[in-house]
């Protein structure tokens, strides 16, 4: 099976003689698969993937999105609270639905008012072994806003928050607060992707200021934390969200039995908080590929901030006129 595994998924191990060690880790990775899916009842599914023979070590690279710390947190929601309570009626969607009450709404569906063929999210990327999450997500909010205003498809560059903003990490993570900063400091502009394209290592910043897009001026809000309502009135209103999963102390099985996730609604005992009712999931892309999970998405259980879902999550918007 490890044959058929390493045939599908071919790659370079670090050093000369760790097959032996991967094949171990792979082994563990099945067993845990099938114990899971064994469950009675279980509420999600998981499978073997790209990621069922990563070390610890290279796992840890996809989740490096770095949440900021208390003091900075304190300080961060300070100036940039924004609950239930909207500020600005000016970025509103025009077509959003009357209601929040609805019991769905999905963006990946969801196209521009102003053009019926842009989509408002495009095709999710893959990161691969860099830990450049923090980019892609805040791309794809300056992407959705640019559909939102525009009513244009755009491909922006994720290498160039990995390689530019100077204030995180490159391939060992990055904040929104300082990804979100240094775009505006290159007075909003964003190279193509076709132009500066994804090398999933950090390099030396290119960005040329051509051949881009101009998003124009945005403003961000940090959600009140653990507020499930304001994240849906959010949402349902304004836009797509920036969000983080897990603390950085959640235990490894729990990460490892995430990104073995397949299908179905994700819930996991010990990861923050759990869930009694499997009814109701938020739908989160990620960068990790079009095998992982539901086509790069995952649903997870809604409203009782499971595996930290609710608590680091940011909206871009244009500011009221």
């Amino acid at each position: 099976m490890f044959q058929s595994f390493r045939h599908h998924h071919p790659r370079q191990y670090p050093a000369p003689g760790n097959e032996t060690t991967h094949y171990q880790i792979f082994r563990e990775r099945f067993t845990d698969v099938v114990t899971n899916n064994l469950q009675t009842s279980p509420t999600f599914t998981v499978g073997i993937n790209k990621f069922s023979d990563w070390a610890p070590y290279e796992l840890e690279v996809l989740r490096s999105n770095r949440p900021p710390s208390s003091t900075a947190r304190t300080k961060l929601i300070a100036m940039h609270s924004f609950g239930t309570q909207q500020t600005s009626s000016s970025s509103k969607r025009t077509n959003a639905p009357t209601s929040t009450t609805s019991t769905t709404f999905d963006y990946t569906t969801r196209v521009s008012a102003l053009n019926s063929s842009t989509h408002i999210i495009g095709p999710l990327r893959d990161q691969g072994q860099c830990g450049s999450c923090y980019g892609f997500a805040i791309i794809a909010l300056f992407e959705a806003q640019y559909a939102f205003h525009y009513g244009l498809p755009v491909n922006m560059s994720d290498q160039q928050i990995v390689d530019c903003s100077t204030h995180d990490y490159g391939c060992i993570g990055g904040y929104f607060d300082t990804s979100f900063d240094y775009v505006k400091s290159y007075d909003w502009y964003i190279d193509s992707n076709l132009t500066y394209p994804y090398k999933g290592v950090a390099s030396t910043c290119s960005a040329k200021k051509s051949g881009g897009y101009s998003i124009g001026n945005l403003i961000y809000r940090h959600l009140t934390q653990g507020n499930a309502s304001a994240m849906q009135d959010t949402l349902v209103n304004y836009s797509p969200l920036w969000m983080s999963l897990f603390e950085p102390n959640a235990a490894n099985k729990i990460m490892t039995t995430f990104q073995s996730y397949t299908d179905d609604i994700f819930q996991a005992s010990g990861c923050t908080t759990s869930a009694n009712n499997n009814n109701h999931a938020m739908v989160i892309g990620d960068s990790w590929g079009d095998e992982w999970g539901e086509n790069s998405y995952v649903r997870i259980a809604r409203g009782v901030n499971m595996c930290n879902v609710e608590s680091d999550a940011f909206l871009t918007a244009k500011p009221a006129s």
